[in-house]
């Protein structure tokens, strides 16, 4: 993790430091894949004498509501079970894109960098991999300072319609391969269809110039 900031509105806790502690830890560690946290506690723990987490109970979060289970105990003596309220900002390294992307582009070095932004809101999953830039395209049209979610991308195909291809078969220790033709877009590992000889094979792709007969 990058960074922590915390925000914690600290005139309404008189509870101890070691209970702040714990609660930062305990948010640090169920946002560790995050590059930076911002979070304030938004109930008033004036009377609050003692706080531990409640480690018998889960949390849950709520956009960016994050409700920690604990323990308290007032200052007239009395113990609670309750869910702490905490609002949250959480910050990752994600891509954005620096021009305008049609789909079907390539999403390349050229086109896109990496910002620190809040995607608290968001339910989808931002593109954080740079070692993927390069070999993905888009599957929608983009626009400048636009987030890249991987449910916006495809892996970018090494096979397109009109490429001839060596078309393999395999039957127990039968071996044959001839010569055909790719009907359709496929990265490694998709199934495509291809044809030789008029006959049409569903087919895996192996490489740039390989396809394997499933069926």
């Amino acid at each position: 993790m990058l960074a922590i900031f915390l925000n914690m509105i600290l005139c309404l806790l008189p509870v101890d430091k070691l209970s702040l502690v714990e609660i930062d830890h305990y948010i640090q560690n169920h946002f560790a894949e995050y590059d930076s946290i911002s979070y304030s506690i938004q109930d008033d723990l004036s009377s609050t004498a003692e706080l531990e987490i409640n480690h018998s109970r889960s949390s849950n979060r709520i956009g960016n509501k994050f409700f920690i289970p604990v323990i308290t105990i007032e200052a007239n003596g009395v113990s609670k079970e309750k869910f702490l309220n905490v609002e949250i900002e959480l910050y990752q390294r994600v891509s954005i894109a620096l021009d305008h992307i049609n789909k079907g582009d390539q999403i390349a070095l050229g086109n896109t960098t990496f910002e620190l932004r809040d995607i608290t809101g968001f339910n989808k999953s931002p593109l954080t991999d740079l070692e993927r830039i390069g070999s993905i395209i888009s599957k929608y049209n983009m626009k400048p300072g636009d987030i890249i979610f991987t449910e916006f991308i495809d892996t970018m195909p090494v096979v397109n319609p009109g490429d001839p291809v060596n078309i393999m078969y395999q039957v127990g220790g039968v071996h044959v391969s001839f010569i055909g033709t790719v009907r359709q877009a496929g990265a490694i590992g998709d199934v495509i269809k291809v044809k030789a000889q008029n006959q049409q094979y569903s087919a895996k792709v192996i490489n740039t110039n390989e396809v394997l007969i499933i069926e």
